[in-house]
């Protein structure tokens, strides 16, 4: 993938500005790359009092790391906006099972440093944490930690199984979903995409798609995603599905976006699919 130096992107930016948006293209740039953060639930909290906490030295920040139990290692990748422990409701059947669990706060988010991050960067903090901890038996991701997932996988990571929830495939459909939320022009819109073409290349929408990261996967793969899902549309796993050989979705209704990580029947499904060996 091909890098520019942020002085050129600074340079173009100041060349793409929108004129029928209060916000301009570089300041959209900059809000698309900064996640919100939130306070954890005082459930989250809970499953942090229940956790080992520790830090892995990573670029750009070191990783706020969670793990419970022994055995096997599962690891949990939060989506955007979120955090390791928003995956918890999965830890206490997996423990029960003989399985360690682990869990991060990728950069700029939950307790690791940081105010801007990316795709990328998920993807390296996973890879990081695999090299600190050694083998991984499977993986659970939600939303963009799926994406992110999948970068590394295709990379070369070896795993048992994967689950995918509310997983994002095209990182153009998150840019068109930004906007919509934002209420951008599609003038704005597209100037973004201009910039985002200008900083990871041309070729950004084709190296960041899940769909064709996983075609060639032989891992087996379980996927769920709600029907009413508002942040990401149900087709983007639909997409993942019909090009990963070895997977199956499942569909929910009513859970929304984040509600399913804590939906007991979900939970169930995907730990005993990976517990089935």
């Amino acid at each position: 993938m091909k890098y520019v130096t942020k002085a050129k992107i600074m340079t173009q930016q100041e060349k793409i500005t929108s004129t029928s948006d209060c916000m301009s293209a570089p300041q959209a740039f900059e809000k698309f790359f900064t996640p919100p953060r939130k306070s954890p639930t005082e459930q989250e909290q809970i499953f942090q009092e229940q956790a080992d906490i520790y830090t892995i030295p990573a670029q750009p920040a070191e990783l706020t790391v969670f793990s419970w139990g022994k055995g096997e290692t599962i690891l949990l990748v939060h989506g955007w906006g979120g955090r390791g422990t928003q995956l918890g409701y999965f830890v206490e059947p997996l423990v029960e099972l003989g399985y360690r669990v682990l869990a991060f706060d990728a950069p700029a988010h939950g307790k690791t440093a940081g105010t801007q991050t990316n795709v990328l960067e998920f993807a390296q903090a996973i890879r990081t944490v695999v090299e600190k901890e050694g083998s991984i038996d499977s993986i659970i991701a939600h939303s963009l930690g799926s994406a992110s997932t999948a970068i590394v996988l295709d990379e070369g990571l070896e795993v048992r199984k994967i689950v995918f929830l509310g997983a994002v495939c095209c990182i153009s459909t998150t840019v068109k979903m930004f906007c919509k939320s934002a209420r951008f022009s599609q003038e704005l819109e597209q100037e973004l995409r201009s910039l985002m073409e200008l900083k990871f290349g041309q070729d950004v929408w084709q190296k960041l798609s899940v769909d064709k990261r996983v075609k060639n996967l032989k891992i087996p793969a379980l996927l769920f995603h709600d029907r009413n899902d508002r942040e990401i549309p149900l087709e983007e796993s639909i997409a993942i599905n019909k090009s990963w050989s070895d997977s199956q979705l499942i569909t929910t209704s009513r859970l929304g976006h984040r509600r399913i990580l804590r939906d007991e029947e979900v939970i169930r499904q995907a730990v005993n699919f990976i517990a089935d060996k």
